[in-house]
């Protein structure tokens, strides 16, 4: 176990004699078009952390101008979650590849909350069980809880080679916790699976679905469905969402030939948009887990072992709302990070490198803490 460091600013964390800042404004590197080219058409890791950084902050730019043609506004959206008056919430996995269902207008006028955690599991004790049960408390009453689980799931493949090969200890906490959490062998028997452990702790004031995403297709099969219509109208956004995105036809071979994130991000349970639409990033961009005060468990330390480890990304974006008591939740988020040496090493060598965006509510703008 690496003993926890407080980690300072972002340009600080490389070895003494590696320092490099980072661009403070995303105006003083390359056009944002250019680097997402890049993105999509290099292998992975061809993305460094500097532009990494540029490439979320001139997103953000971008959900800033959209919230105010749009006339919306993140605090009465968030003001509503937090009055438990959501529509839904998405338990989806942490693979870089899923789509995000919220947008800043929205002509359903639908509020949901997105949980990301590896394999789209229900733990049965632990962070992220209680982070679930927290975004379902913040659903209204009649409300949808929904499993989303996709097609050539990176956490299911691990499942059905770890079970053929005795169910032996992999050496990783994290990673023996998920393999122990996931239902059957495939997709959809992982979904549905997870879909029976949601009801034990959904009452009957919400409802609850199960659907799998298939990004070759564009289709999302729904697999069970407490409240049909609902579950239609939110199918029918995430196969118009991968059309829109399929705009060159080619959308299924990408996201089938390798995952790509160029950024890991821990997202506190409560911000009121999901990290795809905060970046206006497009699927394949970002690798997220969701956090909350009470740290990162061995689910969301599985999720990002995985990408540091297997996905090539240079860089970690932390990133809750602007508020009182975000810089504690951040420092344990590091603390928690820190506590896998194979991320560690990373992080001391440079290889990787942290920024903590605190997101204005007002505005939509994340600055950097």
């Amino acid at each position: 176990m690496v003993k926890n460091m407080t980690v300072q600013k972002m340009q600080k964390e490389s070895p003494k004699g590696t320092e490099k800042k980072m661009p403070k404004k995303p105006a003083q590197m390359a056009d944002l078009t250019a680097l997402r080219e890049k993105h999509k058409t290099s292998g992975q890791g061809a993305i460094s952390a500097e532009e990494s950084f540029t490439i979320i902050l001139s997103g953000n730019q971008i959900h800033q101008s959209k919230l105010v043609e749009a006339g919306s506004s993140p605090e009465e959206r968030y003001n509503k979650i937090m009055a438990g008056e959501a529509d839904y919430v998405v338990i989806t996995c942490s693979d870089a590849r899923m789509p995000t269902l919220d947008s800043e207008s929205d002509a359903s006028k639908l509020i949901g909350v997105q949980i990301r955690v590896a394999g789209n599991v229900i733990p049965e004790e632990g962070v992220s069980r209680e982070e679930i049960k927290e975004a379902v408390s913040r659903v209204k009453k009649g409300g949808l809880v929904i499993i989303e689980g996709h097609c050539s799931c990176g956490a299911v493949g691990e499942c059905v080679k770890w079970i053929s090969g005795g169910k032996q200890d992999t050496g990783s906490k994290p990673l023996n916790s998920l393999l122990k959490a996931i239902s059957g062998t495939t997709p959809e028997e992982n979904a549905s699976g997870q879909y029976n452990k949601l009801n034990e702790i959904v009452g009957p004031d919400r409802k609850t679905a199960a659907v799998v995403y298939d990004w070759n297709s564009g289709k999302v099969e729904i697999l069970a469905s407490e409240n049909p219509e609902l579950t239609e109208l939110l199918k029918s956004k995430w196969e118009r969402f991968h059309q829109e995105a399929n705009s060159e036809g080619d959308l299924g071979a990408r996201l089938s030939a390798t995952q790509n994130p160029h950024a890991i991000v821990v997202l506190s349970n409560d911000m009121p948009f999901s990290a795809d639409t905060i970046c206006d990033t497009s699927q394949n961009e970002l690798f997220a887990t969701t956090g909350s005060e009470n740290g990162l468990d061995d689910f969301d330390s599985a999720s990002v072992l995985y990408a540091a480890e297997h996905l090539g990304p240079k860089h970690i974006s932390l990133i809750a709302p602007k508020k009182e008591g975000a810089d504690k939740m951040f420092e344990k988020w590091i603390s928690d990070l820190r506590s896998m040496p194979q991320v560690a090493e990373k992080i001391d060598s440079g290889i990787i490198k942290i920024t903590k965006f605190g997101y204005d509510l007002k505005t939509g703008a994340l600055i950097e803490q």
